[in-house]
């Protein structure tokens, strides 16, 4: 069982992994530097059994995917269906990291649901470039 929590509270994305049969933590990759504030954060609410993981997104604000694969650039190019700008757009997706590509991923029907028409869906590269993914975490 693996998961991605994101949230602004604590600056980006942790990837986690569960044992199935236990609930205990596996693994835990963060992969940005965090702030002095979102480490104490962490330190107090570390998800160790993955009833804890529900209970700290709900505390910090934060979104749960479940992970069975981190999303490649094809299977992100064909969800946003748009084919403009390809080269650029992979310029941007490789500059992501595995949680900002399983977050951006995942918002994609939500960001062009919710922006009004007057606005304007982004080409792809710059729904990527301007992380546009994170206005729609929740």
């Amino acid at each position: 069982m693996k998961y991605c929590l994101t949230s602004a509270a604590i600056g980006g994305g942790i990837i986690l992994e569960y044992d199935p049969g236990t609930g205990m933590m596996k693994t835990a990759t963060i992969e940005h530097t965090l702030s002095s504030e979102a480490a104490k954060l962490l330190a107090r609410n570390w998800p160790i059994h993955r009833k804890l993981l529900t209970v700290l997104s709900e505390s910090i604000k934060g979104r749960i995917d479940d992970v069975t694969e981190i999303p490649t650039f094809d299977m992100f190019w064909k969800r946003y269906n748009d084919t403009r700008g390809k080269k650029a757009t992979t310029d941007q997706w490789d500059r992501l990291k595995d949680s900002e590509r399983i977050l951006a991923y995942a918002m994609i029907t939500k960001y062009k649901q919710e922006t009004p028409t007057w606005q304007g869906i982004l080409m792809p590269e710059q729904y990527l470039k301007k992380k546009r993914f994170n206005d729609f975490m929740r």
